[in-house]
Parts: structure tokens; sequence; C-alpha cells
């Protein structure tokens, strides 16, 4: 590993770069199982190792160039000896602090762990995982298709409730997460990233709010359509 200056000096550059109201938010790509309990070799992702020659997966870094404290926060996989025993030793978050220059260090688990099927992390959380990314285009067309249908009309009864559960359910996980973020690292976030939560919690209450006139209007796009096809139907015409 070089010298824990070189990889601060990094940090400061780039921070310098982007700017007190900016956030920069990096992370590595998981490992990957090549058979059985075995994984192939880890490479850390280009630009974690640039900033901070972190070597291990699980890795998200983030840096707050306008904070007054804790500019590089770093969240890690904590210490854990059992696993170690097969895997190497970790750094942990005492390792992350005093060998890699992270003025503040959590455990990557600490808010999953809280919220373990929240939406958050299979739809939005931070990730360059070529995979994931695919995973979840691939979601969002499926949604979107869905809701093509809804507002023309042409979707059933069970398709309509099953698009506004998503809905619902997506505002609430993200408020979940909004919140539990505030009531944890509120203090340590600068005034803009506490802005950006709470515009966030604000959004998704509204979208929350509007759900039940938003369903109630498709419902009625529904029977709409169905008069008309009916109608096509009784003139003769193919609907």
């Amino acid at each position: 590993m070089l010298d824990p200056a070189v990889f601060a000096a990094r940090r400061d550059a780039l921070m310098a770069r982007l700017g007190p109201k900016a956030t920069l938010v990096v992370s590595s790509l998981p490992e990957r199982l090549r058979n059985g309990d075995a994984y192939h070799v880890f490479r850390q992702a280009s630009d974690v190792y640039y900033l901070t020659g972190f070597v291990e997966p699980e890795t998200t870094l983030v840096l707050r160039p306008g904070a007054d404290s804790d500019r590089c926060v770093m969240f890690v996989r904590p210490r854990d000896p059992e696993h170690e025993v097969w895997d190497g030793k970790r750094a942990g978050l005492e390792g992350a602090k005093e060998r890699y220059g992270a003025d503040a260090a959590y455990s990557n688990y600490e808010l999953r762990a809280k919220l373990p099927d929240n939406l958050y992390w299979e739809l939005d959380a931070p990730t360059k995982d070529p995979e994931v990314l695919q995973k979840r285009a691939e979601a969002q067309r499926k949604w979107n298709e869905l809701f093509g249908k809804v507002q023309s009309g042409d979707a059933t009864e069970e398709e309509i409730h099953r698009y506004y559960d998503h809905r619902r359910k997506l505002s609430e996980d993200y408020l979940a997460v909004a919140n539990l973020m505030l009531s944890e690292y509120g203090s340590r976030l600068p005034e803009s990233d506490k802005g950006l939560i709470e515009l966030s919690i604000r959004m998704h209450q509204d979208r929350l709010a509007e759900v039940p006139r938003q369903e109630q209007e498709a419902f009625a796009r529904k029977q709409l359509q169905d008069q008309r096809r009916e109608e096509w139907i009784r003139n003769g015409k193919k609907p």
C-alpha cells in the first residue's frame, strides 16, 4: 500500500474540484461466487482504491467537501474473527480511520440490518455492479409498461392494484430510509445533504397522498375503456 498521505492528497484535490455543495459517493463491486463457497479473486473498484487504497469488498466512500467535520466517511465490513479465519483479516471501522484516513467509519450493515427488506437496497442504493444495474433497468422497464396500461385504461383490476401497491410501498420504504438517515446521521450531515433528504421526504409524502386519487382515476379509465369496448362489440367492430 502507498503512503496514506498520497490517498489523502488525492481526496483533498478531488474535493477542492467538487466544491463545498457537492457530495461524492463511490462503492466497490460485490464479490463474485465462482462455485460452491469459493469466490473469484476480488479486485477493488478503481475509484475506491485511487482515493483510499482500501482493497476490501463491500466498501462505500462518501466525500463531503463542505462538511465542517467528517469530510471523508467510509462504510466498511466490521471485524469478524470467525470469517477472518477463512477470508483474511479485515481493517474494520477502527482500521478504516487509523490506517486509511477516514474521518468517520461505520458498518456497511447498519442501515440495511435495520431495514433489511426495504426496496431502497434493491432499487436505488449506490452501485456500479453491471448485473444489478441491468436488473434495475429491466424492472423499471416492466413497471413503465404496466404504467402505460394503467394510463390507457387497458390494465386489469389486479394490475391496477399491483401497480399502486408498488408505488405505495416504494414511497413508504424510501421514507423509512430517509427518516432513519436523519435520525442516525443528521447531526453529522452538512446542511445541503440534510436539505436534500428532507426534500425527498416531502416528495414521497406528497406521492403517498396522491396514490388514492390516482388509483381511483385509473379504475375510472378502465371502466370507460371497458364501456367503449362493449359498444364496439355490440356494433360489430373489433375492440
